[in-house]
């Protein structure tokens, strides 16, 4: 897996006292998924790479000024989560329940180690069949389970809800010198699918409890995935 992020305070050219950090980073991994009985298991591992070196902050520069939004200024980048290599790995245990052969809840248990600490544990909801035989992978960020690779061809509608909470341990995007960090975390999500023929549309939003003592309010993210096949 490649995943890049970017997290930034409120206001990435002048930071209000008290927000986090600004940090970028770059992950490579490998991950498998596997079944035991009627469990679900997957685990992995990444190395996390953080810093200026990863290039992304002149990158989202380059975005912001062609579209005309706010820069991440000297001062902000300056202050950045630094340079750093952060190996860590993940676990998740879920298992299933099937009703009426289109609902399924799936209670799931989560360790990760690495560039953040915790142990999460959470459900989710699913109405519709269409993902039966499926691979779901989950996105680290909101908790979105989302397709990989295709079981049974089926069309229509799908629905997804779920929730979970984490007991923190540590996280490097919120050292010692900046905002304290919360002692726990909570996400919940609702999406919905569309599967034509060959076509699929995923859409799906996720409310993120704040992450640090002196984050002023929650986030909403939406988060979109299109499967085009010709």
């Amino acid at each position: 897996r490649f995943q890049t992020k970017i997290v930034a305070p409120g206001d990435v050219e002048n930071p209000v006292p008290n927000d986090r950090l600004y940090s970028t980073s770059i992950s490579l991994g490998a991950h498998t998924h596997f079944a035991v009985g009627p469990s679900e298991l997957s685990m992995g591992g990444d190395v996390v790479i953080t810093g200026p070196m990863t290039g992304l902050s002149d990158l989202q520069y380059l975005v912001h000024d062609l579209i005309d939004r706010d820069v991440p200024s000297a001062a902000t980048k300056a202050d950045m989560i630094p340079n750093g290599f952060h190996p860590g790995l993940v676990f998740e245990y879920g298992r299933p329940l099937t009703i009426n052969g289109t609902t399924e809840i799936r209670p799931f248990a989560e360790l990760r180690t690495g560039d953040e600490t915790l142990i999460r544990s959470g459900i989710d909801l699913y109405f519709g069949g269409l993902v039966e035989n499926d691979l779901l992978v989950r996105d680290q960020v909101t908790g979105q389970r989302y397709r990989t690779a295709r079981g049974d061809t089926l069309s229509g509608y799908g629905f997804f809800l779920g929730g979970d909470f984490a007991a923190m341990g540590s996280s490097i995007y919120l050292p010692d010198r900046g905002p304290d960090m919360t002692d726990s975390r909570t996400r919940l999500r609702a999406g919905v699918m569309w599967q034509g023929d060959q076509n699929s549309v995923y859409y799906g939003m996720t409310w993120l409890s704040p992450e640090f003592d002196t984050q002023e309010e929650p986030q909403f993210v939406g988060s979109i995935r299109l499967n085009l096949e010709f």
